[in-house]
């Protein structure tokens, strides 16, 4: 959950939340309004999540693929053109 507040000298609300990497976004809201300022924060924050979550269903895909390259080249059967493809689909 966000916190929402009023910097001193300023009629803007900012926000604090958890961006989709886990890092702590603080940005302006640019209203004037605290209702307002909420609408705006909760809308960052879905956004937020659907990228945490888009992310989290790559991951394992990501994986599986940099395993088999991983694999391939340890055992010496990686060629120039196998790492390209592996390259494209990542």
């Amino acid at each position: 959950m966000a916190s929402i507040y009023k910097r001193k000298g300023s009629p803007y609300f900012q926000a604090q939340f958890l961006g989709a990497d886990g890092s702590l976004v603080q940005k302006s809201t640019g209203c004037k309004l605290k209702r307002e300022a909420e609408e705006v924060v909760a809308e960052w924050e879905r956004e937020q999540r659907q990228l945490r979550r888009a992310s989290e269903s790559l991951q394992p895909r990501l994986v599986e693929i940099i395993t088999r390259a991983a694999r391939e080249a340890n055992t010496g059967v990686l060629t120039i053109d196998k790492a390209r493809g592996y390259i494209s689909q990542l």
